[in-house]
């Protein structure tokens, strides 16, 4: 079997698409990622994970951690994430038991504005079944859509704009022991000058056996991140200071 990673590149490659946007050398935050568990990197490449002590937070009735999650080139906190207390952070992806890994797939710009829906059908089920997995079941995460669409209402954009936000996640196994999931974030952006539609992932893998428990701490992790209000305004003021330079 394929890593997830690489199942998902390939079903970007054959979708045409572009990055979101040019990476930018300054001193503040990055804004080519919009993902939600990394900054502006592919996966979690070139970010910066610190544990903390565990917390009572209580996930799925066992503790966890915060990870702190930083920009590499400003050093700012970006968010902090609470992830079970067994697992780890392996440089650009986590780990967690069962030989489990975890990664996030930066995002990307779908040039012909396809859906979510036919992302999955025509892109990504497709190179997932190449690479020798069975899919199981797909399934749409509401809660997970309205905390995106919450965090992304705060950030400035040049005119009004709706986020029309839909995540999946695609569950396959393989006949060797592994089950994970591909929870894909799709956000249509309408505005007067028109649509922009862009994707990113997270991918998890590991033995089947423990993959209803780490699928647990997944889906909580990624609908609980604290954001940093300050690297929002960051964010916020570097876009600004962007649009009012190429004027």
């Amino acid at each position: 079997m394929k890593l997830t990673s690489l199942i998902f590149a390939a079903a970007i490659l054959l979708c045409t698409i572009s990055s979101c946007a040019n990476r930018v050398e300054t001193n503040t935050p990055t804004t080519e990622n919009f993902g939600l568990l990394a900054s502006a990197n592919t996966s979690m490449q070139g970010t910066t994970a610190q544990f903390a002590r565990p917390v009572k937070n209580q996930q799925n009735g066992g503790p966890v951690k915060m990870a702190t999650i930083k920009d590499p080139q400003s050093g700012m906190i970006i968010c902090k994430i609470p992830i079970p207390n067994n697992w780890t952070e392996n440089g650009d992806s986590w780990g967690a038991p069962g030989n489990t890994k975890i990664q996030e797939f930066q995002g990307q710009t779908l040039q012909n504005g396809m859906s979510a829906d036919d992302f999955i059908k025509t892109q990504l089920i497709p190179q997932m079944q190449a690479a020798g997995n069975r899919i199981v079941n797909v399934e749409r995460y509401s809660f997970i859509e309205e905390f995106e669409k919450n965090y992304r209402s705060k950030i400035w954009t040049p005119e009004p704009t709706q986020n029309i936000v839909t995540v999946k996640g695609i569950e396959f196994e393989d006949n060797n022991g592994i089950k994970g999931i591909i929870i894909l974030h799709h956000i249509a952006s309408q505005s007067r000058s028109g649509t922009t539609t862009q994707i990113y992932a997270q991918g998890m893998e590991g033995d089947r056996n423990f993959y209803q428990e780490n699928k647990q701490g997944l889906l909580y992790a990624v609908s609980h991140i604290q954001y940093n209000p300050q690297f929002i305004e960051a964010l916020n003021r570097m876009q600004k200071q962007q649009l009012a330079s190429n004027r």
